[in-house]
């Protein structure tokens, strides 16, 4: 909704006892139309227009809520009854926090702020361990009572919290509180691994297992099975660090040696450790990889979203693909060899249909890790003999 610029004594008689009055309606007091649920702005509701200032706002995003920032008042201008504009004179004061804070069960709190003299509007923001938001909410200063109850319910995880004061002399935001919410009452099972395994290639592997219901944390442990009392990696990861569907991924920033280790994965949850993993062994060898050997596509082909295949080979961290046809390369792409390798085999889809029917094409693979590059492997051809 456009915002309408009008007069600014149209804010003192809101003040006055007509302000409800001309919210309900939409005209301009420098507060959005209760019609709206306002967004959140960095300094200010979107919605409203500060009566004459430069912050007007021209739409409500309803399904995004974006964060646009506006303009704070920059002047003080007197009303033809003498009176200024603003009755406040400066921007509110920050507010203190109650609750919630620590650890809570419910993933439905109740937030609870004292008012301060002054705000038009409050606004509560919530954001998870990854510093996402995932809550914002304006809520306006005379109906609230400084606890609010949103309908978003949050999962088990750590959040922090805070609210901002604003009216149209400026803003300003809380200190921040934490709180992490814990509703599990029995331990989540065994964590199930999946990789690294055997020879590896790379001094920085992504670690990676089956995820476990009711685990909102995981400790990953890796040893060399030389030193097993002196884990080279010993943290924890929050879940939603890791979590991706049924699997849970972590590349650590931490480079392993040389030589052979076993690593264990521990779950957890917000009120207990529960049990360790059994341990999957592998052995880091700094060398390049071998060659690849293609497979297929070959010859006539009748689809133009081919699966190509190829021969994994050990140790390698990833795979080089390159397709082209009699004029140009068609694509240059990289695998991960954790994406790709099942087994004996690796395979992989291009991101998009090959462009022509009745082509030639042609296609060769090439392995790498730390070490370096394998040769490339021998040049494959396969004809395209109809879009699939």
């Amino acid at each position: 909704m456009k915002g309408i610029n009008c007069k600014r004594q149209n804010f003192m008689a809101a003040l006055a006892g007509v302000l409800l009055l001309l919210f309900m309606a939409g005209i301009c007091t420098c507060q959005p139309s209760v019609l709206q649920t306002p967004a959140l702005g960095e300094s200010g509701p979107q919605g409203c227009s500060a009566c004459g200032q430069d912050n007007q706002i021209t739409q409500i995003d309803y399904e995004t809520e974006a964060i646009l920032p506006i303009t704070q008042a920059a002047e003080s201008v007197t009303s033809d009854n003498g009176l200024e504009s603003s009755t406040f004179g400066a921007a509110p004061i920050p507010v203190t926090l109650g609750s919630p804070s620590g650890t809570i069960s419910s993933g439905s709190p109740t937030y609870v702020w004292n008012k301060v003299t002054g705000a038009l509007f409050y606004a509560l923001e919530v954001k998870n361990s990854l510093n996402a938001v995932v809550i914002k909410q304006w809520y306006n200063g005379t109906d609230t009572t400084g606890s609010e109850t949103p309908t978003v319910t949050l999962a088990a995880g750590t959040y922090t919290w805070r609210i901002l004061a604003w009216n149209i002399d400026g803003y300003s935001w809380s200190s921040a509180n934490t709180f992490t919410v814990c509703s599990s009452t029995s331990l989540p099972g065994k964590a199930t691994l999946v990789s690294p395994k055997g020879t590896i290639g790379t001094a920085k592997p992504t670690y990676q297992w089956k995820t476990v219901n009711g685990a909102t944390r995981y400790h990953l442990k890796v040893s060399n099975i030389n030193d097993p009392n002196n884990p080279v990696i010993y943290a924890w990861y929050d879940a939603s660090e890791v979590v991706d569907g049924l699997n849970c991924y972590i590349k650590p920033d931490t480079a392993i040696a040389e030589g052979s280790y076993k690593w264990w994965i521990q779950t957890g949850n917000c009120n207990m450790e529960g049990p360790w993993s059994n341990y999957a062994a592998f052995r880091f060898a700094n060398v390049s990889p071998g060659r690849p050997s293609t497979i297929s596509p070959s010859g006539l082909v009748s689809t133009s979203s081919p699966t190509f295949i190829w021969t994994a080979v050990k140790n390698a961290a990833g795979y080089h693909l390159h397709v082209e046809n009699d004029t140009a390369t068609v694509y240059d792409l990289d695998y991960s060899a954790e994406e790709v390798t099942s087994g004996s085999r690796a395979r992989a889809r291009l991101p998009a249909a090959l462009p022509n029917d009745q082509a030639d094409y042609y296609w060769m693979v090439q392995a790498y890790n730390d070490a370096g590059t394998s040769s490339w492997s021998s040049l494959r051809h396969f004809e395209l003999v109809c879009r699939g």
